[in-house]
């Protein structure tokens, strides 16, 4: 779920994951207290569903758009990051500092290799591009997308706030080789992505 800023017009922030997500909410929190905004924070658990809560950490935009009552008149935006290493990231997650929050994984992703992961994604959600639907309706993007290197210059564009240094994980070592058939899957279902930002595989991560 987005934080939500209530000013004029509403600020609506759609919060993909492996993007820097905590960094953007506390600057929207600061802006929110600082200026005497009113503002929504849902800090929903891993386990939440929208079948149970109104709003959830997450959330595609298709299901936000009609449970949110200032959709129509907000400014919406979000961030996206290299789908290489956002994929890596995201199976990293799920696989070594999900389980030591108590994260359950709920869809049951393979996590004996990225590239089981990958397909397990795929087979599970249609897509390994696993934020799509959180910026997107019937794959029209809706929202302004930046890239997650230009966190800092859009919080600054934004609310004149730096943002805080993005929490980097450390993950157990693991050698991880991103094969042709993920680039494959990579190229397909991030091809908006790769044509709007120019991303290529690194050479070296």
């Amino acid at each position: 779920m987005p934080t939500i800023l209530y000013q004029n017009p509403p600020l609506v922030y759609l919060r993909s994951k492996k993007t820097g997500s905590h960094s953007v909410k506390h600057c929207m929190r600061q802006y929110a207290e600082e200026n005497s905004i009113s503002f929504l924070e849902v800090r929903s658990k891993d386990t939440d569903t929208l079948d149970d809560h109104k709003f959830i950490s997450h959330m595609p935009a298709k299901v936000l758009q009609e449970r949110l009552d200032v959709w129509d008149t907000s400014k919406k935006f979000t961030f996206v990051r290299n789908p290489w290493k956002c994929l890596k990231s995201y199976y990293y997650f799920n696989k070594y500092t999900g389980p030591k929050y108590n994260w359950n994984n709920l869809n049951n992703y393979s996590l004996d290799n990225i590239e089981d992961f990958t397909k397990s994604l795929i087979d599970i959600k249609g897509t390994c591009n696993f934020n799509r639907e959180i910026y997107t309706i019937d794959d029209q993007v809706i929202c302004d997308v930046y890239d997650v290197k230009d966190i800092n210059k859009i919080m600054k564009k934004f609310f004149n706030i730096n943002a805080p240094k993005i929490f980097v994980q450390n993950y157990e070592k693991e050698d991880i080789i991103i094969s042709e058939k993920i680039d494959n899957f990579i190229y397909r279902d991030y091809s908006w992505e790769i044509d709007e930002f120019g991303y290529t595989k690194p050479a070296v991560d």
